[in-house]
């Protein structure tokens, strides 16, 4: 458990998974096959796609995530990125245990953190 800055204790901020892409799909045709198959996110535009500095694809929350998608299929991550092989799919979610709010980081604040974070990615 984190008491805060400063503390001396740490703990997850966002937690990472790596899955297969034996397809090679594109980021895009992935995420549609596994995480939005009813194209409700694409619809809202709840996800923004960018290039990170080191030129890989990734899907970004930056919108809402309709009230339906979260009832058919529960959360989203917050990113999901594609190896520069395209044989896999590193995804960052918002760890449960995190406080960053807590020590008074914004919303802008965390997603910058998380922009900052995915920049750095090289796999």
């Amino acid at each position: 458990d984190m008491n805060g800055p400063g503390s001396g204790q740490s703990g997850a901020v966002f937690i990472l998974t790596v899955l297969a892409n034996p397809s090679h799909l594109s980021l895009q045709d992935w995420f549609n096959q596994n995480i939005d198959p009813d194209n409700l996110l694409a619809q809202s535009q709840t996800f923004t796609s960018i290039t990170t500095s080191s030129r890989l694809n990734a899907l970004v929350l930056t919108g809402g995530v309709p009230p339906a998608f979260i009832m058919n299929n529960g959360p989203v991550s917050d990113a999901y990125v594609e190896s520069a092989a395209g044989d896999r799919i590193l995804i960052f979610a918002t760890s449960q245990d995190s406080e960053l709010s807590q020590w008074n980081y914004t919303p802008e604040q965390i997603h910058n953190l998380l922009l900052t974070t995915i920049d750095t990615v090289h796999f």
